[in-house]
């Protein structure tokens, strides 16, 4: 009777401390998913993740800002019909070689949002399982127009300068003051008879 007892206090005292370590498990694990959400719903980058087909398992609340949609309307979809149809070849191999080691990209792409199209930038990584096949994708997404449009701006600047130094049969040179050296355009050679 008394090694009964004994066996049952020892019982209930492991059940204690069983039943203790797994409250503090899961309070810790409450506490990760509570900053991993904040971290998450509070991000202004789009942030995704696909499975090997390219369908939603993920999509952030910036995603579904940009793209005015539910994420009930997006889970389970594929994200190709929001490209613009010139990017899609661009993505789709883009896409294809996050298969292949260093299961990385980057590339760039516009898409239809609510705002109409716009220009994004993606780091996407794939997710392997321990056999090291691909088993979803993480996209990590920034709305890159504004520095798009300034590159389009700044090389049409360039074509009219171009244009204009040939119209004039002038040339254009630039001097650094701090290594004393001058850099001469193409058409600066051609004006004055030199071989660039």
């Amino acid at each position: 009777r008394r090694d009964l007892e004994e066996s049952n206090r020892e019982m209930e005292a492991r059940v204690r401390e069983r039943t203790r370590a797994l409250e503090e498990t899961n309070r810790a694990l409450r506490e990760s998913e509570e900053k991993y959400r904040l971290l998450v719903e509070n991000q202004s980058d789009l942030v995704v993740k696909v499975d090997a087909e390219n369908r939603f398992l993920f999509v952030s609340p910036s995603y579904c800002q940009v793209f005015g949609k539910t994420e009930a309307e997006l889970l389970g979809e594929t994200f190709m019909p929001l490209v613009h149809e010139e990017d899609r070849e661009l993505t789709a191999k883009a896409m294809e070689d996050l298969f292949r080691p260093p299961y990385r990209d980057y590339h760039e792409q516009r898409a239809l949002t609510q705002a109409g199209w716009r220009w994004f930038g993606w780091a996407d990584k794939a997710v392997l399982d321990q056999d090291h096949n691909v088993i979803a994708i993480i996209g990590v997404g920034r709305d890159i127009t504004a520095p798009k449009q300034a590159e389009e701006a700044l090389r049409k600047n360039e074509e009219r300068l171009t244009i204009a130094l040939r119209a004039a049969q002038a040339g254009a040179w630039e001097w650094n003051a701090a290594t004393n050296q001058a850099t001469w355009s193409d058409d600066n050679f051609r004006v004055l008879g030199l071989t660039p």
